[in-house]
């Protein structure tokens, strides 16, 4: 597995030409894009520029994001002109192709209303009839369609299962899944991703991978998400047993967290990086990233990041010490700068 950046967690203190630098330091081996920030990349660059960097740099794009479906909407490039959807539609195909990406991450309609009241079934079928007109609009592009379920009340696509029936009755080889740890757990605060193992393994495009505070329920939502290594999401069972699936791609930090945004752009970069909790067998590569093992702690199950730049080691696979595996990062008071203190902020 390689690691990723999703621009959400630095999504109000960053932009897309800092995310690039500070992956790149970070030693990331991919950057999930998003549009909003590529809009305002776009006023000042060109798409050229951006493939010039990925060009010339270790980073590479992965999955550009998001394009947020809506029921009942018209599917073909002559409702650009009215369609939000398909207008980020249009910009996430022309820009895969420009700088190289292959994914575009599309999410199941939202009720804005908070709640789904609609019919699931009905909308779940609506959900097969776009993505299959995407897909014939995103295979001249060369582009493959990440599916990400939200476990939130307010879609209609809450887990697994349902994700599932919808990419198989599509069944075009660029449709496939986005599997997001803490959109399983919202829906019944799940920790069981056993339902992983009844999809097709050739169909995980890719990953995303955070925790989340321990708060009510109907305290629940995006803004809630904490980097891995803290809160209630089991991360350690996430990766296992998206490894005993076969998979082998990308895994993306992504976080909407507001306190995140209130920090500087290199402490969320450096944060995301380190460490993202893996099992000390399942060999969750950091590229050139400055991973190390706690060798100052003897016996310890965590991974530290050196606090001091320069001594990369390309192509170090992450590894934990011998000792049980643990579902996060084992950090006392005072082992780096995260920050997880007071109330979450609204999104």
């Amino acid at each position: 597995m390689k690691t990723s950046y999703n621009e959400a967690c630095g999504r109000d203190c960053s932009t897309l030409e800092q995310d690039l630098a500070l992956c790149e330091q970070a030693g990331f081996d991919y950057i999930e894009i998003r549009l909003d920030m590529l809009r305002r990349y776009l006023q000042g660059h060109t798409a050229e520029q951006l493939r010039a960097f990925f060009d010339t740099h270790r980073l590479k794009p992965h999955a550009v994001n998001a394009v947020y479906l809506r029921q009942g909407m018209p599917v073909d490039w002559a409702a650009c002109r009215d369609e939000p959807a398909m207008q980020d539609f249009r910009l996430a195909c022309e820009t895969c192709r420009a700088i190289g990406s292959r994914y575009v991450v599309v999410v199941p309609p939202l009720d804005p209303s908070g709640v789904f009241t609609g019919d699931a079934d009905a909308a779940q079928q609506d959900c097969v009839r776009i993505l299959k007109q995407l897909s014939a609009l995103a295979r001249p592009y060369g582009v493959r369609l990440c599916f990400e379920l939200v476990g939130l009340p307010k879609s209609c696509v809450r887990d697994i299962a349902a994700a599932d029936r919808i990419v198989r009755a599509v069944d075009e080889d660029n449709v496939g899944f986005v599997f997001d740890s803490y959109n399983i757990y919202l829906n019944g605060r799940c920790n069981d991703f056993s339902g992983l193992r009844a999809v097709q393994p050739e169909k995980i495009f890719a990953v995303h991978l955070m925790s989340a505070d321990d708060v009510p329920e109907e305290q629940m939502g995006q803004d809630k998400r904490c980097f891995p290594g803290w809160g209630v999401v089991d991360t350690s069972a996430f990766l296992q047993t998206l490894r005993a699936c076969g998979y082998e791609g990308m895994v993306s930090v992504e976080t909407f967290r507001p306190e995140y945004w209130a920090r500087p752009p290199r402490w969320v970069h450096e944060n995301a990086a380190a460490p993202i909790p893996v099992p000390r067998h399942l060999g969750l590569r950091c590229g050139r990233g400055r991973w190390r093992r706690a060798r100052d702690h003897p016996g310890a199950d965590h991974i530290r990041l050196r606090q001091h730049p320069g001594q990369h080691r390309p192509g170090h696979r992450v590894r934990l010490h011998d000792g049980p595996d643990h579902g996060g990062i084992q950090r006392r008071q005072g082992d780096g700068p995260h920050l997880h203190q007071g109330p979450a902020g609204q999104k």
